[in-house]
């Protein structure tokens, strides 16, 4: 049985695709997330009867699983939604982006290009995912961060202001990247950082950064952080600091 219909008679046009209304036909119930509560702090329940967003093709929003668009949200082009992902806001899921697990996005947010959401991993306010980009686990992006390229987001890492991360970055552990930060290039963090300002990290090699190591080996460095410029040469125990351009 199917759980929605696309309402064929209520269309709007997004990017120049026609996408319907969908309306569900059983009621549609999914296990709260803890980690979720400050952006979808009611239990998320739909109705038989209710309505939901737009979709281009039965294809974006599976009919299986808990997974839903909410009344002002789209999924269109080669999107899909899936299991018990969630879809509000004034949200866009499109290119062959991928939205599942007991993902959320929410707010203005975009994902688009390959860009995969999953786990429990958040996306809202006015972020923007695109690329190859992966968030799973609790992963965070909202405000205005950008997140592109192959970057990939777990565990309990979070992006949020104006912040940008793009390239081959891996950043896991409990890392709070804000303000306007950059990370960009092929850089591995892990482990409690919180990087502000208008730092940058960037280098053609991987670095592993435990942060606790780093205000211990280099304290001049972390009492000015959140600005100039902070970039790594490859190894743990090399770190430099130059004036921001």
């Amino acid at each position: 049985m199917k759980k929605y219909e696309m309402l064929l008679d209520d269309s709007i046009e997004v990017l120049g695709c026609q996408v319907f209304r969908i309306r569900a036909l059983i009621d549609i119930c999914r296990q709260d997330v803890a980690s979720q509560k400050d952006h979808l702090p009611e239990s998320f329940n739909v109705k038989a009867g209710d309505l939901g967003g737009y979709i281009a093709e039965e294809d974006n929003l599976s009919q299986k699983g808990s997974c839903w668009v909410g009344p002002d949200a789209v999924a269109l082009e080669n999107a899909r939604v899936r299991e018990s992902a969630i879809v509000i806001g004034r949200s866009a899921i499109f290119g062959s982006a991928r939205v599942s697990g007991f993902a959320l996005v929410s707010g203005r947010a975009k994902v688009s290009g390959l860009a995969e959401i999953f786990g429990s991993a958040v996306v809202t306010d006015s972020a923007s995912v695109t690329d190859s980009v992966w968030m799973m686990d609790r992963a965070f992006a909202g405000e205005h961060a950008a997140l592109k390229g192959n970057a990939l987001i777990f565990e309990k890492s979070a992006i949020m202001g104006h912040a940008c991360v793009q390239g081959d970055v891996a950043i896991s552990g409990d890392i709070k990247v804000f303000d306007n930060a950059s990370i960009h290039g092929k850089v591995s963090l892990c482990g409690a950082w919180t990087i502000g300002g208008y730092t940058r990290i960037y280098n053609e090699s991987t670095a592993l950064v435990a942060y606790q190591e780093f205000i211990a080996k280099n304290p001049d460095v972390a009492e000015d952080i959140g600005s100039g410029v902070l970039y790594t040469t490859g190894s743990s125990d090399n770190y430099s600091q130059r004036p921001r351009a």
